[in-house]
């Protein structure tokens, strides 16, 4: 088996097994009850928009985050 396909295997069956895609809705769910609560606390008449584009800034801190920590990790 070729290398490429060695991985396909074995990540199709972490994601299966480990259930990723309930873990990833939960933590999202509770990243954006998180956010809504600190703009519910610091911002009054806050529009739609205007909380979509503090999720999107968050969400995109989030992942260059996550990025940062999978190549720290696959360095070990």
């Amino acid at each position: 088996m070729k290398d490429r396909e060695k991985i396909k295997q074995v990540s199709d069956t972490i994601i299966e097994t480990t259930d990723v895609k309930y873990i990833a809705h939960y933590w999202f769910e509770n990243l954006e009850g998180a956010v809504m609560e600190e703009i519910e606390n610091n911002i009054t008449n806050c529009s739609r928009p205007e909380i979509e584009d503090i999720l999107d800034k968050v969400y995109r801190y989030v992942f260059k985050e996550l990025q940062a920590e999978m190549f720290n990790f696959a360095r070990y």
